[in-house]
């Protein structure tokens, strides 16, 4: 995929696949200097965030900010370093509902390199081993969710623990 030329939005699709319905209450963003951002939308469980891709160290740095590595899940790559260069990276609310359960997690930051996506928030812990994140969300009600990696370049399942009462 080759970077996009100035002024071009591209379609970003990440796909949060298992809860009954999404919704992102995107509070910041970063992007590539001379590259666009046209905002996110949300369809079902499919996010398109409509941004330039051409990656630098700006946005990763964002990414980043307040994340140690063990609190960051990527897509593609064995995880064993954060990333150098994303082509934009954005962050805020993410609400998960579950049948008639809503689960927020604050401040959850995703971010899109060369066709990898990165997710990630300081309450959640990844075992790199299991392939699986997990995320203490709802701030002192403490519900739990699950994050693993799905079956393509652009999915991530996810399900809230069964052992909670929220």
């Amino acid at each position: 995929m080759c970077p996009t030329p100035p002024g071009h939005a591209e379609d970003n699709h990440v796909v949060l696949a298992g809860a009954d319905s999404l919704s992102y209450n995107m509070t910041s963003h970063s992007i590539t200097d001379g590259q666009p951002f046209n905002g996110l939308s949300i369809n079902g469980n499919d996010i398109d965030v409509k941004a330039g891709r051409r990656g630098s160290s700006g946005p990763a740095a964002t990414f980043k900010a307040g994340l140690q590595l063990e609190n960051v899940m990527a897509k593609t790559f064995i995880l064993s370093q954060m990333p150098a260069k994303l082509n934009f990276a954005i962050s805020g609310d993410i609400t998960f509902t579950f049948g008639s359960t809503a689960v927020t997690c604050k401040d959850f930051h995703m971010g899109r390199g060369h066709n990898n996506w990165w997710v990630g928030a300081k309450y959640c812990v990844h075992i790199p081993t299991t392939g699986q994140m997990t995320c203490a969300c709802n701030g002192i009600l403490g519900a739990k969710l699950y994050l693993s990696l799905g079956d393509d370049d652009h999915t991530f399942n996810v399900r809230m623990a069964t052992d909670i009462v929220v």
